[in-house]
């Protein structure tokens, strides 16, 4: 037992470090929008995807950000495994900006290959992002040791599946590129708005679980 002590450890210090990765990353999303040298308004308009695909990867971090907040203040210790799936989610955030580009580009001015390439790697960063996701509240839910309390164990469980649920469009958008690459960047947009409204709402399961008794 005290050597389980010691392998355990504050969270604070992973969720001081996440954040970081997170601001970098919504940061560098604006560098890629770039600066028309002439006929501005022509040129901005003409240039909307790159604005959509922007929005869609901020809120994606946006909703990230706030969901890992909410996570990391259930949890009362954190151990090895949870620090490497953790790295495996800002893995993700930090690449985002990367096929953030490419998907704008390819909407801007690639044929309809381009458009399904760019959409599809987005895509597979999306998942690396979400399984990383799922990996964090799937494991937290099977050790209520780490977590601050039994109703927080709910909320990993339901948050775990809420997960499994929106990587659904993200898996749709691939193909939906072959026919409408347009759409495909709807869902990528929909995807955090979704999660931003839930993050929003109260967390039920507390009060359920401290009337259970």
């Amino acid at each position: 037992m005290p050597r389980l002590r010691q392998r355990l450890s504050s969270p604070r210090r992973v969720e001081s470090f996440s954040d970081a990765v997170f601001a970098i990353s919504a940061t560098l999303l604006v560098l890629d929008l770039g600066i028309p040298r002439d006929h501005y308004l022509t040129r901005i308009l003409a240039d909307w995807p790159g604005f959509v695909a922007y929005l869609a990867a901020f809120l994606t971090i946006a909703s990230i950000w706030l969901h890992h907040h909410t996570l990391f203040s259930r949890i009362h210790r954190i151990d090895a495994g949870l620090v490497v799936t953790n790295l495996g989610l800002l893995l993700g955030v930090a690449v985002l900006p990367w096929p953030t580009a490419l998907l704008a580009a390819s909407l801007r001015d690639g044929d309809r290959d381009d458009q399904v390439v760019a959409v599809a790697v987005y895509g597979i960063v999306s998942l690396v992002v979400a399984g990383s996701w799922a990996a964090l509240s799937g494991t937290l839910s099977r050790r209520p040791g780490l977590l601050q309390s039994a109703a927080d164990q709910f909320w990993m469980r339901a948050n775990f599946r809420t997960v499994l649920w929106t990587t659904l469009p993200v898996v749709a958008a691939v193909p939906l590129a072959i026919v409408a690459p347009v759409g495909s960047l709807g869902l990528y947009v929909a995807v955090p708005i979704f999660f931003l409204v839930l993050s929003s709402r109260p967390t039920e399961p507390d009060t359920d679980i401290s009337h259970s008794g």
